[in-house]
């Protein structure tokens, strides 16, 4: 059904909006592909890890406002820097992240 819908929608459209459409789905294909590749080549200890899941508790002197903010990376495109710096509480080895 879905794609006798398309099908339909596909032959009202001119030359110009299929080629488009081609064109803008290539785009996202290479970027996908070239995230994912990164992505691999990155080693990442999480790779399945998403900014929704930080641990946002007052003790640990985050807040999910600030690391949201930090995650849309407007302070690398405005030229900012941030430190971030943790230190170890005694008896544990427990680091805790300020901002």
């Amino acid at each position: 059904m879905d794609l006798q819908i398309r099908q339909r929608s596909i032959a009202a459209m001119s030359f110009e909006e299929i080629s488009a459409l081609l064109v803008n789905q290539e785009v996202h294909s290479r970027q996908d592909r070239r995230c994912a590749k990164q992505f691999k080549s990155a080693k990442l200890k999480y790779p399945q890890a998403v900014i929704e899941d930080l641990d946002c508790f007052a003790s640990r002197g985050l807040e999910l406002a600030a690391a949201m903010s930090l995650s849309l990376g407007l302070w690398v495109r405005s030229g900012h820097a941030v430190l971030i710096f943790s230190h170890i509480r005694r008896n544990t080895k427990l680091g805790v992240m300020h901002l």
